[in-house]
């Protein structure tokens, strides 16, 4: 009989090692420069998080009750329904 081979195509590039040994790939961001991007990302989840305290106080004060208690207390009844 006659042996069939059959070669699996990877989909991944090869794993390319410099002559010391060590793994070589993309080159790394400046760090000076990621950190100035994350930097900019913080600020800017900072804001979301100041507009979403003011939208909720607004709507606090707009409807006269605390949505926070009532998100927490659907959240728990949903969770003990679960649970049941």
């Amino acid at each position: 009989m006659q042996q069939l081979s059959i070669k699996l195509k990877s989909t991944k590039p090869p794993k390319r090692f410099s002559e010391e040994g060590i793994l070589i790939g993309r080159p790394m961001k400046d760090p000076q420069q990621r950190i100035k991007e994350l930097e900019t990302q913080l600020k800017q989840s900072e804001l979301k998080v100041k507009v979403y305290e003011k939208l909720i106080e607004v709507t606090n004060r707009e409807l006269d009750t605390d949505i926070i208690k009532k998100i927490e207390a659907k959240l728990s009844e949903n969770w003990q329904q679960k649970k049941d």
